[in-house]
């Protein structure tokens, strides 16, 4: 008999730690966190998204990442958070972001409630992004709110090695040898500008030159008398 109370007690128990359950869970939201592309050196910011909130009051979370490939840097307010709302973070821990906030206003529907802002140090590579120790609270009744999340990721892609200084090089190149080649063809052409333009072939003699004499007597005829002045002194 003893034992036949002890096990309806325990029963009775246990369904009430299901129904006190159900009640203190009795509204669910989902919070995603973003992913992202980014560059070596770059700074990125990653959201965390509410999806369904059904009128969130106090909220504690913590993202932890790879501290090799990102450091965190700061937390700021999304869309869905109000600016009566007060929000502490913590990004000191290596690896991890604690936020904590309390809304004034609930936070209901779905949208952006903090962004966290990070530096990408890893040259390569891929961050998880993962929630922990989650908890929300309504804001009118203080009940529980289950909390259902969704990692997200940083991806950091392979920079290739820069090419400007080898294309500066290039364009400087053929730079300097479309100058010099344009310079030898101008030579060329005002060489040939300035060159004589050939006299076409007629088949007769060229005429004579001023330097050779034209009074000379003609064949037969007698010579001319020597003029004074061409008398021997």
């Amino acid at each position: 008999m003893l034992k036949r109370n002890l096990f309806y007690y325990a029963a009775l128990v246990g369904l009430g730690m299901i129904l006190l359950g159900h009640v203190a869970y009795a509204a669910t939201v989902t919070l995603r966190v973003g992913s992202v592309q980014a560059t070596a050196g770059s700074t990125v910011e990653v959201p965390i998204e509410a999806i369904g909130a059904p009128g969130i009051g106090p909220m504690e979370m913590g993202l932890a990442y790879d501290p090799a490939v990102l450091t965190a840097e700061t937390v700021t307010r999304g869309a869905l958070l109000s600016g009566n709302a007060l929000m502490e973070f913590n990004v000191a821990p290596r690896g991890r972001v604690v936020i904590a906030l309390v809304a004034s206003d609930p936070i209901k529907g779905d949208g952006a409630i903090v962004n966290v802002r990070f530096k990408v140090i890893g040259n390569a590579g891929q961050s998880a992004l993962t929630l922990q120790a989650v908890r929300a609270w309504e804001r009118g009744n203080q009940r529980e709110v289950l909390v259902k999340t969704e990692a997200g990721k940083v991806t950091v892609a392979a920079v290739a090695p820069d090419l400007l200084p080898a294309l500066l090089l290039g364009a400087a190149c053929l730079l300097g040898l479309g100058l010099t080649g344009g310079g030898g063809i101008w030579v060329l052409g005002r060489r040939r500008r300035s060159a004589p333009p050939p006299q076409p072939y007629t088949g007769l003699p060229p005429r004579p030159s001023e330097a050779f004499p034209t009074d000379l007597p003609e064949r037969g005829a007698a010579p001319k008398p020597p003029r004074p002045t061409d008398l021997p002194r």
